[in-house]
Parts: structure tokens; C-alpha cells; sequence
């Protein structure tokens, strides 16, 4: 009698019961989660909530309304892109996290990390770097999208309530500092960068590491279907 499963990736597996207990003595199963693609989808969706409070916002505004439903418009897309960001963030993380096993960093430069205290965006990017084909100008692009995505991040998590002057929203009106930056244009690029990110390691992995080639192989037809879902063409 055969069993079949399906993986964490999606794959089908199928081995013969009376086998793999007569190779192993036992069967065990092992799971993980795909963080990287969990966080991408929450980031995409709260981006799609953004959309429609920013929607909302300019209906109320084209009807001559700029009080309660107005100002509970503006209130949404930020809640909603703050989340968006953040979680965008976060799947850059995590896909470092996936990879970083299987990428070699020379101990040297570990400790250098160690001592200097690197930013965790610089060591995600060398790591990047060192386990996928990146050209100069996409990893100098990536350093400056890398670092305005970590500070929006961290400005969230780590938050400092102060009184500030109003500032410009897209809209027209000013609002508070937060209102201005976490909003559909922000979390928009925020996607940009993920799905960029996502599908050059998954079409450029070192063809000398097979460990790397075999997980961007594993993992390309899940961001192809983000990519396809998620993709508004205007990527670099």
C-alpha cells in the first residue's frame, strides 16, 4: 500500500509504507512554515485595504466631505499600510532567514558583523549577494529600498510619541507625521520591493551551491503565483 502527502511547497510526495519502514525502522514527519510567503501575503492584503481606504477617502473628499468619514478614511489606509509595510519588511526577513542556512559566509566576516554591529539589512543584502546572481545596480538599489524599509519598520515597533507639525498627505490635507507616511504609495512600493526581491532569488541562484539552486527551483512557482496575483508591472 503507498501513502502521499503534500509538502510544505505544495509538492506530492508518495512512498511505499512496508519500505520506508523497513529503510528507517520508523517513520517521521517534519514540518516547516514558509514565513517569507506568509508575511507577503498579509503585507499584499492590508495593501489592498489601503487601496480602498484611500478610495473611500477621495469619494467622501470629491462629495465636499472632510469631517468624520473623511478623517476614518485616512485612518484606515494608514492602520492598513502601516501593516503593509511592515509586513513587507518582515517577508525580507524571513526569505534571509530561509536562505542564510544554506549560504556560506566566511567566519571573518561574521565576526566583522559582530564587532561593528552591521545592520541586519547590510548582512541580509551580503547574504543576497553571496547565495544569487545581483548586479551593482540592483544591490545599490536594494541598500537604499533595504534601509527605508527597516526604518518604517522600526518606527513602529519601536515607536516615539512626540508632538510634530502637520504634514502633506496625498490628498491634499495635512495630517499627523504617521498619517503621511504609511500610506498606499508607501506600502505600493514596499510590494515592489518584496515580489523583486522573491523572484531574483528564485531565477538567480550561484549555479555552484545546490543547495540554493534546489530552493529557488522548490519556491518558484509560489512567487510566480504572486507575481501573477500581485504584480502591477512597474517593478524596476
Amino acid at each position: 500500500m503507498d501513502e502521499s502527502g503534500v509538502t510544505g511547497e505544495g509538492k506530492v510526495i508518495q512512498v511505499a509504507v512496508a519500505d520506508a519502514i523497513a529503510m528507517a525502522g520508523s517513520v517521521s514527519i517534519k514540518i516547516s512554515m514558509t514565513f517569507w510567503l506568509v508575511w507577503a501575503r498579509i503585507a499584499f492584503d492590508h495593501e489592498r485595504r489601503a487601496r480602498d481606504a484611500r478610495r473611500a477617502a477621495e469619494a467622501a473628499q470629491a462629495n465636499g466631505e472632510r469631517g468624520a468619514e473623511f478623517g476614518e478614511a485616512l485612518g484606515r489606509e494608514m492602520q492598513d499600510a502601516l501593516v503593509a509595510v511592515s509586513g513587507c519588511a518582515h517577508a525580507v526577513d524571513a526569505v534571509y532567514g530561509a536562505v542564510k542556512p544554506g549560504i556560506p559566509i566566511p567566519e571573518a566576516t561574521s565576526d566583522a558583523w559582530k564587532r561593528n554591529r552591521t545592520p541586519r539589512q547590510r548582512q541580509i543584502l551580503e547574504t543576497l549577494k553571496a547565495g544569487f546572481a545581483i548586479d551593482g545596480k540592483t544591490v545599490e538599489r536594494w541598500l537604499r529600498e533595504f534601509d527605508w524599509l527597516d526604518d518604517l519598520r522600526d518606527a513602529v515597533v519601536h515607536p516615539e510619541e512626540r508632538l510634530d507639525v502637520p504634514h502633506p498627505h496625498p490628498t491634499g490635507t495635512n495630517v499627523a507625521a504617521a498619517s503621511a507616511t504609511y500610506t498606499i504609495e508607501a506600502a505600493e512600493r514596499a510590494r515592489r520591493i518584496v515580489l523583486e526581491v522573491f523572484d531574483r532569488c528564485t531565477v538567480s541562484p550561484r549555479s555552484a551551491n545546490d543547495e540554493i539552486v534546489a530552493w529557488a527551483s522548490r519556491n518558484r512557482p509560489a512567487v510566480e503565483t504572486l507575481l501573477h496575483e500581485y504584480d502591477d508591472g512597474q517593478s524596476p
